[in-house]
């Protein structure tokens, strides 16, 4: 579980525009001689990925109720 920022693929995802923290660009991207220019994203933006990421993982690592 990552967020790729500005070196995802845009077509690996559903709208394909590219994300990250700030619009700077990626450079060449792996097999591609095209480069990405992410949307900067906004300080409430951040913290909603911070935040999908963490109700990921409670999903992916249920809390044993018996574990402490």
């Amino acid at each position: 579980m990552f967020h790729a920022g500005n070196k995802t693929i845009p077509g690996l995802i559903a709208n394909g525009e590219v994300v990250c923290a700030s619009a700077v660009s990626s450079g060449p991207l792996l097999l591609s001689e095209k480069e990405n220019l992410p949307k900067e994203l906004t300080e409430n933006e951040i913290f909603e990925i911070i935040k999908a990421f963490g109700d990921t993982s409670k999903r992916f690592f249920p809390r044993d109720p018996e574990t402490k």
